[in-house]
């Protein structure tokens, strides 16, 4: 703790001869040298000079006082509190700030004057963060390191409150914290990560926090565009058959992998597969679906569904062979029917057609394709 020092240096020494003559004289209590400081992690290693009493004299110890910038006394850690002995001590796990040290001697009972003050800054913990600070794809990681951090604590992360934010997973290498208070961590960003800017903490145990920006750059895709289009085969007759294709465009690339799980890479993908028109479903309109058997594509192309707006496409649940197209530059699905049914039927009328995504389909960003996309007109 603090000690303030007492206002008199002066005392009493006395002798006592044989011959029973007192004698007695004043002696002075010696004021305490300059402390030198030096910082370490957020150590601070205070050391100074011995003194004497004037007739030579060691002193019993010192008293290690700490103040702030405006001169108000603080409490001292438990390594230089009390009477120190030796000629220098450490204060550990000191909070950051700049911190003036002074020593004042001891002997018995009497304490001489402060020395003078000596200035050090202890630093307060970082986190830096390396590489790429923005991420597009998630789950994502950042990774970086901790110093100036008080050894022995083990460290947690949180999101955008150092208090109250969402944990991420995240791993500190070593742990818990070394005496150099510096670490490696590196911390994963998950899905549920919105897009923007965002503040990364990291928590000590011990109750270090330092923080860290970075951003989110990974828009979830939406269907932008949808086309039931007339291949010709019956021109001018809205029903499905022989060329007709249904087409679904896309704001951003998706991951080729979320809807056949046997394509890969960034490029243009085609598969073999079936349009399955469902007669008057659970809707009350009629249904497309797009489907594999396997090995294609692991038996289970995930497209989802158009709604076609009305009933009357075909007159029972019909099955046209297809071919299915990724197009990476158009961002455009597009399912080609290459085969005619006897089970479809003309409708000649207005409606609008609505594509409806599988829920298991994903961005190249890792997010899942959101919204719907519709068209109105003449279908096929």
């Amino acid at each position: 703790m603090a000690v303030t020092s007492m206002s008199s240096v002066a005392f009493a020494a006395y002798s006592v001869t044989g011959g029973g003559g007192g004698a007695s004289q004043a002696s002075t209590m010696p004021a305490g040298g300059t402390t030198t400081v030096t910082v370490a992690n957020r150590s601070a290693i205070v050391s100074w000079p011995a003194v004497t009493l004037p007739n030579g004299t060691p002193v019993d110890g010192y008293r290690v006082f700490r103040y702030d910038g405006g001169g108000a006394a603080q409490t001292i850690g438990a390594g230089c509190a009390g009477l120190i002995t030796s000629l220098t001590c450490t204060e550990t796990a000191g909070a950051p700030g700049t911190w003036r040290y002074a020593i004042a001697p001891v002997y018995k009972s009497w304490q001489g004057a402060e020395g003078p003050r000596t200035p050090a800054t202890i630093a307060a913990p970082q986190l830096a963060l390396t590489g790429s600070t923005n991420i597009t794809v998630v789950p994502g990681s950042v990774n970086g390191s901790i110093t100036k951090f008080v050894p022995g604590q083990t460290v947690s992360f949180r999101l955008n409150n150092p208090s109250t934010g969402t944990f991420v997973p995240g791993s500190l290498n070593p742990s818990p914290v070394p005496a150099s208070g510096t670490a490696d961590v590196s911390v994963t960003i998950p899905t549920s990560v919105a897009d923007g800017s965002h503040v990364l903490y990291a928590v000590g145990s011990g109750g270090d926090v330092a923080s860290a920006h970075f951003t989110v750059t990974a828009p979830a895709p939406t269907p932008t565009g949808l086309a039931l289009v007339n291949g010709g085969a019956f021109a001018g007759v809205e029903k499905i058959g022989l060329g007709d294709t249904i087409s679904v465009t896309f704001s951003d690339s998706l991951n080729v992998a979320s809807l056949c799980s046997t394509w890969s890479g960034t490029g243009d993908q085609t598969a073999v597969g079936s349009v399955v028109v469902d007669n008057n479903a659970a809707s009350g309109n009629d249904r497309l679906r797009v489907t594999t058997n396997a090995p294609v594509c692991g038996g289970a192309f995930k497209f989802g569904n158009v709604n076609l707006g009305t009933a009357g496409f075909v007159t029972a649940n019909t099955t046209f062979t297809a071919t299915i197209a990724w197009g990476a530059a158009s961002k455009q699905l597009t399912v080609t029917i290459v085969s005619d049914s006897v089970d479809a039927a003309r409708v000649n009328s207005t409606n609008t057609a609505l594509y409806t995504p599988d829920a298991a389909i994903t961005g190249t960003s890792g997010r899942a394709v959101t919204g719907t996309a519709s068209v109105t007109g003449m279908h096929f």
